[in-house]
């Protein structure tokens, strides 16, 4: 199914790998992946929040046909998704970057939607679109007045006039936000963030769909409480950010681990599971430092452990072969 997805893409592409799905007036909610969101510019044409997602699903492809080459995979396909998504990013680096941020669209009723969306310029962050020079240059400016733009993660937009913009969805927006400050280096800015909105969410008792910048629950478009997007944002951003998992399998390992726990915390554990296999990884302090234990129930799958100071190395972790590491 997923290659087939790609070969659609792939007919509809423009010589630079972008994509438009639905045409000029045409689209219908659920319809067209170009819709991102309610505002009319990201309903339509090439948005830039799509092909993000585009090159993520080009690269994960990839990945699975490269580790079950011989057999459901092809070293073929594995290739040309790889040059496609490369393709793709370079296109999004010139053709979408303005001078510290990316438009929102291309082709918008054939005109460029010069519009900064914040959630257009973390996930760009997040999944390496943005050259670290790109990256810098939008988290200049957002740094510099990060309580109209963080003050909960994270505000939707960087200009005034949409309805919702001066909110936060954090589902999409602040898991955003928190992920890209965890991938440029900054945990202790990633970390407040998360301790912001934990905050807010156990203060109210529920996640609800909408805040202003006060941390106030406001009306957004009728979804109000339990609101899955952010629930899931929340344990992505806890679980990739803090305890540094990353489900993202290669050639050698199904999943990475690179914790940044904080330095006074004296210790965290979670619970999480990789192709059907239950983990269990705790962190606890010891007088020689930390200590990780990794254990797990079912079939052992290779796991990449990259601890602060310390070289990666691939453990397989099974229920006869846990991990146990001082760092």
């Amino acid at each position: 199914l997923g290659d087939r997805c790609l070969d659609y893409l792939a007919r509809r592409a423009d010589v630079n790998g972008l994509v438009r799905l639905v045409e000029y007036k045409q689209w219908h909610i659920g319809e067209g992946a170009d819709w991102v969101d309610w505002y009319p510019t990201r309903m339509e044409g090439k948005t830039l929040m799509f092909h993000q997602w585009y090159v993520r699903a080009l690269r994960r492809l990839a990945a699975l046909h490269t580790e079950f080459a011989g057999g459901a995979g092809r070293a073929d396909r594995a290739a040309a998704y790889r040059e496609r998504a490369d393709l793709v990013v370079d296109a999004i680096r010139r053709l979408y970057w303005r001078e510290d941020h990316f438009v929102t669209n291309i082709d918008y009723r054939g005109k460029v939607a010069d519009e900064a969306w914040l959630d257009d310029q973390v996930w760009a962050i997040r999944f390496g679109v943005a050259t670290p020079e790109q990256a810098a240059r939008i988290w200049e400016w957002i740094d510099a007045d990060a309580g109209r733009f963080e003050g909960v993660p994270m505000r939707w937009a960087a200009f005034e006039g949409p309805t919702h913009g001066p909110l936060s969805w954090f589902g999409r927006n602040g898991a955003g936000d928190i992920l890209a400050r965890y991938r440029t280096g900054n945990a202790d800015r990633g970390l407040a963030l998360i301790r912001r909105i934990s905050w807010i969410f156990s203060r109210d008792e529920n996640v609800y769909e909408a805040y202003n910048m006060a941390g106030e629950v406001v009306p957004g478009t009728q979804g109000w409480g339990n609101y899955t997007e952010h629930c899931g944002g929340l344990i992505w951003s806890v679980a990739e950010g803090i305890f540094g998992l990353r489900f993202e399998s290669d050639g050698e390992a199904v999943a990475s681990l690179e914790p940044a726990l904080p330095r006074d915390w004296s210790g965290a554990s979670i619970d999480f599971y990789i192709r059907g296999a239950r983990y269990h990884l705790e962190h606890s302090s010891v007088p020689a430092g930390r200590r990780l234990l990794v254990s797990a129930t079912g079939t052992a799958q290779p796991v990449r452990i990259r601890l602060p100071g310390k070289e990666a190395s691939v453990h397989l972790i099974g229920a006869e072969t846990p991990v146990d590491l001082i760092y």
